[in-house]
């Protein structure tokens, strides 16, 4: 997490070893790859709700913080500056709960919520027809401006006005991340892409090949200081060990669970 720039503070908790790290995370990505990193470590999973810094132990155990806390909440702060920006929403809990999150300061429009998750699906690798049911769901808050115009005619109908309006907007808008300042920062973000790809439990074949592609994309991406490798399915398949047919299919879902974006699938342009 330090090394990506996240802040992060560490308290003994009062058992002798025993830790509990607390941690700012807004990015969703950079929470999906720490989650990985956690699971592989054989960590304890990740949680919302724990004892606070400094509060007494149940068994009357002494506690003591061991970063700088005012370092810690001055970078927690400047973490969290950005939330108005789509990269920084966890859309998922956007559509289930229909809230937006505290400190919210970019449109707050029922449709402007639509297109935001829709960005978020977009870039976990979820088609329209897919979003379309969950906005749909009325156990989904964050769905409420397009069941609102399902009994509207014409252009202002839910489904045209989804399919021809928000999700083309919402395409574009997702294949826009925050770039690297220079290539030695790309590289950074690269080596901790590296770390979180060898720390992930990649399941059977399917596991490796995924593996091994993801490998074959960062040694390109490292090799050029970018985020955005072009390599054609034919260069990935050779760096891989594999046919162009299960490049196509692992990349797919690569970008169901997260890992990759494509940024421009015509060129075959794919944005770690």
């Amino acid at each position: 997490m330090t090394a990506e720039g996240w802040p992060a503070l560490r308290v003994a908790s009062g058992r002798a070893g025993h830790r509990h790290l607390f941690a700012v995370v807004p990015d969703e990505l950079a929470r999906s790859r720490i989650a990985h990193r956690v699971d592989a470590l054989g960590l304890p999973p990740t949680r919302t709700v724990i004892r606070p810094p400094l509060a007494p132990h149940r068994l009357g155990l002494a506690v003591e913080v061991l970063d700088d806390p005012a370092a810690f909440t001055l970078a927690a702060v400047a973490a969290r500056a950005g939330t108005d920006r789509p990269e920084r929403l966890d859309w998922r809990a956007l559509l289930k709960s229909g809230r937006w999150p505290r400190g919210w300061t970019g449109e707050g429009s029922p449709s402007s919520m639509t297109w935001l998750v829709c960005i978020g699906a977009i870039r976990a690798g979820h088609d329209l027809d897919t979003v379309r049911a969950w906005l749909a769901d009325e156990h989904n808050a964050g769905g409420t401006a397009y069941r609102r115009r399902l009994g509207m005619a014409g252009k202002r109908h839910a489904d045209c006005w989804l399919a021809r309006y928000v999700w083309p907007s919402a395409l574009e808008a997702a294949a826009k991340r925050v770039a690297p300042a220079d290539a030695d920062e790309a590289r950074e973000r690269l080596r901790s892409f590296a770390e979180a790809i060898e720390a992930h439990r990649w399941a059977g074949t399917a596991g490796a090949t995924d593996r091994a592609i993801l490998s074959a994309l960062v040694a390109r991406a490292l090799a050029r200081g970018t985020l955005t490798p072009r390599m054609s399915h034919r260069e990935i398949a050779e760096a891989a060990g594999c046919s162009r047919r299960t490049v196509g299919t692992a990349t797919r879902r690569l970008r169901a669970a997260g890992w990759l974006l494509i940024a421009k699938q015509g060129l075959s342009l794919i944005h770690i």
